[in-house]
């Protein structure tokens, strides 16, 4: 460790490539979070030297600087940042009149590049039920663009939360991956659980809300039907005291006549008054699923069924990088 930290001292004497050159200060400054950063990543302190390497990297761009900055990374567990890192030393070119030990943290990059890469895990995260979801990884968004296909993930415990992008509905699922495991979940934010082109769906979609006119006349119609059935029976006990009467003509028989009529009469007539209401009310009443029939349109209001609506589907793609 004691040879890295000469490296890193006599190494960002030397710009890395044709950038602007620093200040006396900055060089210092870089210089002295090196030196720090490198006492850090030997007392195995992998948040400090990262974060002194960024810093140091930051004032003066040296594949040096990188390379205990990707080593801080794999220390803290990150290997999809420092796997991104070792890249970058590797790809970034060194020109010829650099000091060698630029050259050497670039060869050591490419070697550590290749024992990190097969330790990176994969998770596929496919979200059902919803058009347009937000999804977190933790505590970062997963692009769209991301959903559906593998993504680079470090090896641990993950939390993934998706939320519709029209609704409330809310997973959140936990998934541990170890080094280099390729793993997926399935998140349904179908509304109520039902899953969306089913018979259930559709009978959901098409159940019409309760309506209260329609309530009330099934009440008028079945109290219309009570008073009719009353009124036919007084009907029958006015035509047997009529009878009666013409057999015997009594006041009392005249009086029994008379009162089972009036209750035939009241009875038929309440019937017929509450059928029509009980109808009125029958007519009047939206339809299921159209509130916007035009007026006049009662056949289209009490029948006409409208053509269920699509729901639009995001499809995810991947690219391979």
């Amino acid at each position: 460790m004691k040879l890295f930290a000469v490296i890193v001292f006599f190494g960002i004497l030397v710009p890395a490539g044709a950038t602007a050159e620093p200040s006396s200060a900055d060089r210092a400054t870089a210089r002295a979070l090196g030196l720090d950063a490198e006492a850090a990543l030997a007392a195995k302190d992998y948040a400090t030297a990262a974060d002194l390497y960024a810093r140091a990297d930051a004032l003066f761009h040296a594949p040096t600087l990188l390379l205990g900055l990707a080593r801080a990374q794999v220390g803290l567990g990150k290997l999809v940042d420092a796997q991104e890192t070792y890249q970058r030393i590797v790809t970034e070119a060194v020109p010829a009149s650099a000091p060698p030990v630029f050259a050497e943290a670039v060869a050591s990059a490419e070697k550590e590049l290749a024992t990190v890469m097969p330790r990176i895990a994969w998770l596929t995260i496919t979200v059902t039920g919803a058009p347009s979801p937000t999804v977190r990884l933790d505590d970062a968004v997963v692009p769209p663009a991301a959903l559906g296909v593998r993504r680079a993930v470090d090896p641990g415990t993950h939390t993934i939360v998706a939320q519709g992008g029209t609704g409330p509905a809310v997973k959140t699922a936990s998934v541990t991956l170890s080094d280099g495991k390729t793993d997926g979940i399935v998140l349904d934010l179908t509304p109520q659980g039902i899953p969306l082109g089913t018979e259930a769906a559709s009978a959901a979609r098409e159940k019409p809300p309760w309506r209260p006119q329609r309530t009330l006349a099934y009440v008028l119609f079945g109290a219309g039907g009570a008073s009719a059935v009353v009124g036919a029976i007084f009907a029958g006990m006015t035509a047997s005291s009529y009878a009666a009467f013409n057999s015997n003509p009594t006041q009392a028989g005249a009086d029994q006549t008379v009162r089972d009529a009036r209750i035939a009469d009241g009875t038929l007539i309440s019937a017929g008054v509450l059928g029509a209401a009980g109808l009125v009310l029958w007519l009047v009443a939206k339809g299921p699923e159209s509130p916007k029939a035009p007026r006049g349109a009662l056949a289209q209001r009490l029948f006409a069924k409208p053509p269920l609506g699509t729901r639009d589907g995001a499809l995810a793609a991947g690219f391979r990088f």
